[in-house]
């Protein structure tokens, strides 16, 4: 009886251990130790875990994260070439595959770049009608429009060369699997000529400024919107437009003066070269003394030679002296006015430049509606 529970409790135990072998063994828990050593940094121990997962017989879902796990590992070891194996073959089998958000150095993001480039598949895009094609934001061209597109999901975007149609578009490439892509264009867009009297109003769309009175074949989304009209003088008026895809509306407004309200146009005049004239007489002033003494010096040059002549060494000396002071005098008066000639021609442009306002920007007259007065006032 005592052997018979002895062998009971023996096979109870080595079922139990068969079970926790069978518990360790089993490759979700594996993946789940590959992915928790690798983030604690041991890589190799890491690799040996990923590899028995491999061996097994598992889901897709369980291989690609594990094939991501050993290319991530790999390329820390500096195995580029091996790492890019292990990512083409993950993204074989989920195209949409990504790396871990962090903690992947740029290294490793570059072989995976690289991995999903080497995968890229043929994409030809036509369209109707013809449009620009933005690809993730960029733009690549016209259609028809064919190239190499990176394994993953991409946005198209596509608006016809008029701006009338556009589509936007989102698809996945596969690796290693060309694609052709035939759109057809969705209306969206429609014209819109907006004249009014007196023209030159100023016309807004929902906060977007269009322009100026008259506007013609102005691009405007389909569907409700609010046309918004202002002129300085005429009361502010509101159109309420419901556009159509591909319809071509015309709007008039005859805008209505606010009562009582006149505008007069502001007058700019030039101030008058006050600085330029002091520059340009002053010149003329000291040019004018220059030539005086120059005179001057001409005549002491004269008695200078006459005394020379008659050996009158003392009126020879004083004659040399009087002709060297004025004509140094009227040199200087001469490079004087010819730095206030310069002054004056400088300020010419200068004060040219200078305007004033003359005139009122707008006159408001009211008028009571009961009696004969009349209230004005300018500003």
């Amino acid at each position: 009886m005592r052997y018979r529970f002895l062998g009971a409790v023996v096979a109870v135990a080595l079922l139990f251990s068969h079970g926790a072998l069978a518990e360790q063994e089993d490759p979700n828990t594996l993946l789940q130790e590959a992915i928790v050593r690798y983030k604690l940094g041991e890589y190799e121990k890491t690799l040996v875990a990923l590899e028995k997962v491999l061996q097994a017989k598992v889901p897709p879902q369980t291989t690609k994260k594990a094939l991501l796990y050993r290319g991530l590992t790999q390329a820390l070891f500096g195995k580029s070439d091996e790492a890019t194996l292990s990512f083409k073959a993950a993204l074989r089998l989920d195209a949409l595959l990504r790396l871990p958000k962090s903690g992947v150095k740029d290294t490793v993001r570059v072989i995976f770049k690289a991995a999903k480039s080497a995968l890229a598949p043929k994409i030809r895009i036509t369209t109707d009608p013809i449009a620009t094609v933005l690809l993730d934001g960029k733009a690549v061209g016209k259609t028809p429009w064919e190239g190499k597109v990176p394994v993953g999901k991409h946005q198209l975007f596509l608006k016809s060369v008029d701006h009338l149609y556009q589509l936007e578009h989102a698809f996945i490439a596969q690796p290693e699997k060309d694609q052709n892509l035939a759109l057809k264009l969705e209306a969206f867009a429609a014209l819109v000529t907006v004249s009014t009297k007196p023209s030159g109003a100023l016309l807004r769309v929902g906060g977007k400024t269009l322009g100026r009175s008259p506007i013609e074949d102005y691009l405007l989304p389909a569907g409700q919107s609010s046309l918004l009209i202002e002129l300085e003088g005429y009361q502010p008026q509101a159109k309420s437009l419901n556009l159509k895809p591909l319809e071509k509306r015309t709007v008039f407004v005859t805008l209505k003066k606010v009562r009582g309200y006149s505008l007069v146009k502001e007058e700019r005049k030039a101030k008058p070269r006050l600085w330029t004239w002091v520059a340009l007489g002053t010149a003329a002033a000291v040019a004018a003394v220059g030539l005086g003494l120059g005179v001057s010096a001409e005549q002491s040059l004269d008695e200078y030679n006459a005394a020379a002549e008659a050996g009158h060494i003392d009126e020879y000396y004083e004659a040399q002296a009087t002709y060297d002071r004025r004509a140094l005098a009227a040199n200087i008066s001469f490079i004087t006015a010819g730095a206030f000639a310069v002054t004056a021609v400088v300020l010419f442009f200068v004060e040219g430049n200078r305007y004033e306002t003359v005139g009122k920007k707008a006159r408001l007259r009211l008028s009571p509606a009961f009696g004969g007065g009349v209230l004005g006032g300018t500003f």
